[in-house]
């Protein structure tokens, strides 16, 4: 009998499995209820309220950069945005901390259109990074999900100038606690992660068990804990009652199994077993939940032997998930189902493959999902079937305007047979 299960760090927990990014299955039994109460809890990021001139003027008198989200009424990403990144409780820590935050619509603000030819948006959400005297620090055009927005907000905080007054300081010796703090604030800000975490693996390392518990290491620790090896994961790790009092535990949950899943991206890539043991290591203990981390251990097997083109041990680790759980998730459904298609031969699993492709079609048909079932029948020897699947696949393209060439080649390739 399979296991329906709202995973909790998979619900929220998006990594890029497959090639393409897809979000961690959803069972329905729960996923009403968790969302409610992740919308009650979560504090997300509180906007400014006033005119552009009091933000700036708001951004002078507490020393901080402003945020901009520069939307339209009409705009779907700017929505997206406003639903499902700016609510979130980890951006919204991170941007109440160090930005000013202000939304203005463009077009019906009372000062929205002078803003707009003043910054010459043309493109929404433009996600615009301004210091207190007006002048642009960084700007992206588009959606952005919650972690490359937390990025882009570190971006924005980026101030070169400053890097290298610090290390100048650095390179003469400077190393007071207050220092080397701030130093490696900015390193890490700025994305030198090889420079900040040498750094701060030698300031942690030298840390007394009183110097840990002081708010501003908590909270440097907790920043660059994002790799497995380094010194401030390990002193998470260690310190992980501590952490969970002050961010809760499902962050410090999801901040470890992010961590062990960037670290399993590059075993991936090194194609190194023994790395890919110890994050697996990692994962299993992130969770309290003995079924929450057998799910993440099948999916980061899934994702290892599909990243190092073990497709005889992919395979079987696919069947062997998919028959243990039932899974909703179209996207996930059709990606394992369309590897098969392309590395799989066993016409036993071919079929299993059918069926994850039918299944991905009850829970949501798209060209993607239809095409991938044509070309399973069609590998199946169902040929009539497949001409069937592909002209549904190419209609759905067409109605919703996809590229459909390599459906039309195989529905031309099945008719002349």
């Amino acid at each position: 009998m399979k296991n329906t299960l709202t995973i909790s760090l998979c619900f929220i927990l998006t990594i890029s499995l497959f090639t393409t990014n897809i979000t961690w299955a959803q069972s329905t039994q729960k996923t009403t209820q968790t969302t409610a109460q992740n919308s009650a809890s979560d504090k997300g990021i509180q906007f400014f309220k006033g005119s552009w001139k009091e933000a700036l003027k708001k951004a002078e008198e507490v020393g901080k950069p402003i945020f901009v989200d520069a939307y339209t009424s009409w705009c779907g990403p700017c929505k997206k945005m406003s639903k499902q990144v700016f609510p979130n409780s980890k951006v919204g820590t991170f941007f109440n901390k160090h930005y000013v935050n202000y939304k203005i619509d463009v077009e019906k603000a009372e000062d929205g259109p002078a803003f707009r030819a003043e910054y010459g948006i043309k493109a929404f959400p433009t996600l615009l990074f301004i210091n207190s005297s007006g002048k642009v620090l960084h700007s992206v055009k588009g959606f952005r999900d919650p972690n490359k927005f937390l990025l882009e907000g570190r971006k924005g905080l980026a101030d070169k100038d400053k890097l290298a007054k610090l290390e100048e300081k650095y390179n003469k010796g400077e190393r007071s606690a207050d220092f080397l703090r701030e130093y490696i604030t900015s390193l890490w800000i700025n994305g030198k992660k090889g420079s900040y975490q040498k750094i701060a693996n030698d300031y942690l390392g030298k840390m007394d068990n009183n110097s840990l518990k002081e708010t501003e290491n908590v909270d440097l620790i907790y920043n660059l804990s994002d790799d497995i090896h380094g010194k401030a994961f390990q002193l998470m790790l260690a310190n992980k009652t501590a952490f969970v009092e002050k961010f809760g535990k499902k962050e410090i949950e999801l901040k470890i199994v992010r961590a062990a899943f960037e670290s399993v991206k590059k075993a991936v890539k090194d194609k190194n077993r023994t790395q890919f043991d110890k994050a697996a290591k990692i994962i299993q203990q992130a969770s309290e939940d003995p079924e929450d981390a057998e799910e993440l251990i099948w999916r980061a097997n899934m994702q290892y032997y599909q990243g190092t083109r073990d497709w005889t041990n992919y395979a079987k680790a696919a069947v062997d998930y998919l028959d243990e759980y039932e899974i909703e998730d179209a996207g996930l459904l059709n990606n394992i189902a369309w590897d098969f298609y392309k590395h799989v031969d066993d016409k036993e699993l071919l079929a299993k493959a059918q069926l994850w492709a039918e299944e991905s079609i009850a829970v949501k048909s798209s060209y993607h999902n239809n095409d991938t079932y044509a070309a399973l029948l069609y590998k199946l020897g169902k040929r009539d079937a497949a001409i069937l699947a592909a002209e549904k696949a190419i209609l759905i393209a067409k109605e919703t305007r996809k590229d459909y060439k390599s459906t039309q080649e195989l529905l031309d390739k099945m008719i002349m047979e």
